[in-house]
């Protein structure tokens, strides 16, 4: 029976495009017909596949989420988060609590996002803390812009970004998107796409593939693994297909197995087949060394984010975010970082950006002598 299963996940290998290109017409609240084959086979669903086999489902889900997302193009939504940690500041544990409100609104490839952080200190403030501050983000056709609300100077990012400036705009992203879309489509860090890609370059890692019924419900659990032949898991995803395959369960592994971190996220179906994740909370543990038990009431961490408003309208018009959107005053300043690595300074006027000598002559603005 596992030769058989090796032979048909072989087969399903070698034409990987056109079975993935069939399953988005067999799958959705079904699932896709090599699927149903693998689940009616007898032990295959406590017996986990090997990698190269997993990678087949693993390809679907991608599949599946990528459709999903695609379906989100005209979605607004508004959202409060809240996260209670320990930070070590000045060799001190202090408490600290951070509520994000946010607005988040995409229109095909074009994003826009409002969020404002406020900090509490209960053991005291720290020197150097801001309590609260807000930003705005932009991203267009044409490039990516942030201004962090009230300071007098915004970054403008031209698109391709260059190489130089890729991790300063993936920490705004990682800064001020919502966390949600990457917890229900992904990992916590990346999305299960970007993951794949990840594997390529990083061939050591090792993904394999679970499937479990549950009720009307077919579930993939999916485990990495850093290292070939490591046996503990580092981090390990629980997928509903009956919800959309948006991932249910987000579990975290130390090295000797413990879980010191885990997500749960809830969804909902706010559109016929279209699901979208509601809320989700995430708990951290504190463990005893790398093979000491998990201890649920030793939280070292907690976060959690739930939606408010939810807006799908896919027959709206698709309209482009400009800087305008950042609603900021003619006069700010700009860092534009060109996709050549050139920085210029650059004012912003009605809606344009102007070099700072054009900028005065168009705003009427006299040198002193």
């Amino acid at each position: 029976m596992r030769a058989l299963v090796n032979r048909m996940t072989a087969r399903a290998a070698t034409s990987l495009q056109c079975f993935v290109g069939r399953c988005r017409a067999v799958s959705g609240r079904g699932f896709s017909l090599l699927l149903i084959v693998l689940i009616s086979m007898t032990g295959y669903a406590e017996d986990t596949a090997e990698h190269d086999e997993s990678m087949v489902l693993y390809e679907v889900l991608v599949a599946e989420h990528e459709k999903a997302l695609k379906r989100l193009k005209n979605l607004r939504f508004e959202y409060t988060r809240k996260m209670r940690e320990f930070r070590r500041i000045e060799d001190k544990a202090l408490r600290v609590l951070t509520t994000v409100t946010g607005v988040e609104e995409s229109r095909g490839g074009q994003l826009f996002c409002d969020v404002k952080f406020d900090h509490e200190f209960p053991d005291g403030n720290p020197r150097g803390f801001e309590e609260a501050w807000a930003r705005r983000l932009v991203v267009n056709e044409h490039q990516i812009a942030s201004w962090n609300v009230g300071s007098h100077e915004a970054d403008l990012w031209e698109l391709p970004v260059s190489h130089e400036a890729a991790r300063l705009v993936e920490r705004q992203f990682l800064t001020l998107r919502c966390p949600l879309l990457i917890k229900a489509y992904g990992d916590d860090n990346m999305t299960l796409s970007e993951f794949k890609n990840y594997l390529k370059r990083h061939p050591n890692w090792r993904v394999t593939v679970e499937v479990r019924e549950e009720g009307d419900d077919v579930l993939y659990v999916v485990t990495q693994f850093p290292n070939e032949g490591q046996k503990t898991p580092y981090k390990r995803l629980l997928l509903s297909s009956r919800q959309g395959f948006i991932v249910r369960e987000i579990a975290h592994f130390t090295e000797g197995g413990a879980v010191y971190q885990k997500t749960e996220v809830t969804a909902k179906e706010i559109a016929p087949d279209i699901w979208f994740p509601m809320s989700y909370e995430t708990v951290g543990y504190a463990t005893e060394g790398e093979g000491g038990e998990t201890d649920p009431v030793n939280v070292d961490y907690r976060s959690g984010c739930e939606v408010h408003v939810v807006t799908l309208d896919n027959d709206a018009p698709e309209h482009g975010f400009g800087l305008g959107a950042l609603r900021i005053n003619d006069g700010q300043s700009f860092n534009v970082h060109r996709s050549t690595g050139k920085k210029e300074h650059q004012k912003f006027f009605q809606g344009e950006l102007l070099p700072p000598d054009v900028y005065r002559e168009f705003a009427g603005i006299v040198a002193k002598p």
